[in-house]
């Protein structure tokens, strides 16, 4: 009987020290502030006229087979003064 007592108290214990939402009143300041940087992705001045999933492979002479390089979206972009058109392989 005494050990039921006991694993009754540790229980207690246990539920007492999981709550989350007690606030303890402690304050964490940013030790660097970061400021907001724009990306630019290169492709402001582009039109996607092909945008799909696509695998990438490399062939291993060694192995004479193809091995898989990577996974991703293939676009190609076309700049929009020069008419010149690129492919871009992105890894997701």
């Amino acid at each position: 009987m005494a050990t039921n007592e006991s694993e009754h108290e540790h229980r207690d214990e246990e539920e007492a020290g999981t709550n989350e939402d007690e606030d303890t009143g402690a304050q964490v300041a940013p030790i660097v502030r970061l400021e907001e940087v724009a990306v630019t992705t290169g492709e402001e001045d582009e039109d996607a006229v092909l945008d799909l999933k696509s695998k990438l492979y490399r062939f291993d002479k060694d192995a004479n087979q193809w091995k898989e390089r990577g996974a991703g979206t293939v676009k190609l972009l076309k700049h929009k003064t020069s008419g010149k058109i690129r492919l871009v392989m992105r890894q997701s």
